[in-house]
């Protein structure tokens, strides 16, 4: 078994298809969800039924954390990046921040809550804090 955590609409009742059986559940104030899954699936949906949303989940897959992807993914996990609506409901609107602004947003706040200087890079002590506290 691996332990799944997200973040999607808070307060909303979900059901998560892929399981046998499905999981229904409601996520708590901070949208957060935890559950976990066999080691054999890679791929779940999380649908809100009363917002009418569905969403992908892909699990046990991350890029390098010397990426872009690799570091904003482990960003969003640990809850310093996109929450699982902003992929769908910012970046894909007119206007939106770019990737490079959402990863540079990301970046400062990890680095302000471990006590790294805040630049909104990524530098070599960053991603060794991080990969500290994401393999931990």
């Amino acid at each position: 078994m691996v332990k799944v955590k997200f973040t999607g609409p808070p307060d909303q009742e979900y059901r998560i298809e892929g399981l046998d059986p499905p999981k229904e559940g409601q996520a708590g104030g901070d949208g957060a969800v935890e559950l976990e899954v066999p080691t054999s699936i890679h791929f779940l949906w999380v649908h809100y039924p009363a917002l009418n949303l569905i969403f992908p989940l892909q699990i046990g897959y991350m890029d390098p954390v010397h990426k872009p992807p690799g570091i904003q993914g482990r960003l969003d996990n640990l809850g310093y990046g996109r929450t699982l609506l902003t992929p769908l409901v910012e970046d894909m609107l007119a206007g939106a921040a770019s990737s490079a602004e959402l990863l540079s947003g990301s970046i400062a706040r990890f680095q302000a809550r471990n006590e790294l200087p805040v630049t909104g890079e990524r530098n070599e002590k960053t991603v060794q804090k991080l990969e500290e506290i994401y393999k931990a």
